[in-house]
Parts: structure tokens; sequence; C-alpha cells
């Protein structure tokens, strides 16, 4: 599953980090050990 045009905040300071909402996890059956890759 790829997510794309998310709405994204940006600032130097940031981390490369992101939350996904209980609804979009449940759509795509994330459970908490499933690996993912966040692309920058």
């Amino acid at each position: 599953m790829t997510f794309d045009e998310m709405l994204v905040r940006v600032d130097e300071s940031f981390k490369l980090e992101v939350h996904i909402d209980t609804d979009e996890g449940n759509a795509v059956d994330l459970k908490p050990d499933t690996p993912c890759e966040l692309v920058k």
C-alpha cells in the first residue's frame, strides 16, 4: 500500500517520522509488527 498526496508539515528541525491514524491502518490491515518504509 502506498499513501500518496499526504499533507506534510516541513521544518529543518523536524524528525522524519509518521503517524498513521486507526482508520488508515485498519484499511490496509496494518499491525504493530508490519514492516513499513517511510520515503523522504
